[in-house]
């Protein structure tokens, strides 16, 4: 008797440090996945590289290796890109026509950053448009590349792509809609660092806190912490971008580039990914697959308000579970969209390059049922165990 009522003191204690929290979470089975997804995304070992190098009669101003960070980082690299690019070319009327490579976020936003500052643009060229990671991707916006990006101005990216986002939100930027960005709950739990508190140290952000959450069900999940960040609607923000290149007149063409011999422009935005491990001879250059769910009409509406990110343990190590709001799924197959009820996930399995075929669909089999395991005891077992 006496060590229960030490238990629950110990319990109260906990809670008084922390605000409870009520979430209301999707509904999940088989049957309210609407699809599974996988994309491969461009990660670098040494993180993002922002370089600009003169090859011949061509300069080459480089933006890759972003991972699963390039929504999060676009603007702020863009921007440290174009730096670069503006002490070289100080006069927009002095500078030769401009390629830009690679239709993800990072190459499209590059594209309408030139056009705003003035700068000719000759068109962007891509391996494909729509079965890219900037389509699929949850797209929340957090900083913790911060740690890892040592090659780079890590923490002026972070406050740059910051403000840029709090001026979509606001309706004050100059080629996307307010409707591209929301300020959003952010949940994490305490073993993960996201990297904001620079952020609310620069006064950008609200500060974190303390919160034990409570799914409705009698299940209880302690050791989380809130930060108010914002959610970026990718399909929106890559359709707006999209439909500003067809105003401006700016092409986006499909075809390969297996070298900058084979462009004409004499300046060029490498904004490749994945492609720039034979474009630029990179081996930091690696493939992480990553895969998730999305979820149908079934699984209700409340869970897309908020984003989490938690942990759990499966087969001995810890695992990461993501849920976060999306509407729409857009594909070379579906290019028109498909209404979608949130998404969860994810993983990253690295130097998936290198698999066969046959190896890859594999993985993915193996990968989205071991991912249905976890997610299925997340929201319908016992509250998951964390492993520090």
């Amino acid at each position: 008797m006496k060590q229960l009522i030490i238990a629950s003191l110990l319990a109260i204690s906990c809670f008084a440090e922390s605000t409870l929290v009520k979430l209301t979470p999707p509904q999940f089975d088989r049957s309210t996945i609407l699809s599974q997804e996988c994309n491969t995304r461009p990660v670098r070992k040494n993180g993002c590289y922002i370089a600009l190098e003169k090859v011949g009669a061509q300069t080459i101003i480089h933006n890759y290796g972003h991972g699963s960070k390039g929504w999060s980082t676009a603007f702020g690299t863009v921007y440290e890109a174009l730096k670069l690019f503006k002490e070289r070319y100080p006069d927009p009327s002095q500078c030769p026509d401009i390629r830009v490579i690679g239709a993800g976020c990072i190459g499209l936003i590059t594209a309408m950053e030139l056009h705003t500052n003035g700068y000719p643009i000759k068109g962007i060229t891509a391996e494909q448009i729509y079965d890219i990671a900037s389509w699929l991707a949850a797209a929340e916006f957090s900083a913790d590349f911060l740690t890892h990006w040592k090659e780079v101005d890590a923490t002026s990216i972070a406050i740059h792509s910051c403000k840029t986002l709090q001026e979509i939100e606001k309706g004050r930027h100059s080629y996307l809609t307010s409707t591209c960005v929301r300020p959003i709950s952010y949940y994490c739990a305490n073993c993960y660092d996201i990297g904001l508190d620079l952020l609310v140290e620069e006064g950008l952000l609200p500060s974190r806190e303390e919160v034990t959450l409570d799914f409705g069900d009698g299940r209880i999940l302690e050791e989380h912490h809130v930060y108010t960040s914002y959610f970026i609607d990718a399909t929106q923000v890559m359709k707006e971008l999209h439909q500003q290149c067809d105003r401006l007149h700016i092409p986006v063409e499909i075809a390969e580039v297996y070298s900058f011999d084979q462009l004409d422009e004499r300046v060029i935005f490498n904004c490749s990914g994945l492609g720039s491990k034979q474009l630029n001879h990179d081996d930091n250059m690696i493939a992480s697959r990553g895969h998730i769910f999305s979820l149908n009409e079934e699984a209700g509406e409340e869970h897309l308000d908020y984003i989490l990110l938690s942990r759990l343990i499966q087969d001995g190590k810890n695992k990461c579970l993501l849920i976060a709001p999306k509407n729409c799924l857009i594909s070379s197959k579906q290019s028109d969209g498909t209404k979608c009820y949130g998404i969860l996930g994810s993983t990253g399995i690295h130097d998936t390059d290198m698999m066969s075929e046959e190896e890859l669909e594999k993985l993915d089999r193996d990968e989205f049922e071991k991912m249905y395991e976890r997610i299925d005891q997340f929201f319908n077992g016992v509250c998951p165990e964390i492993k520090e």
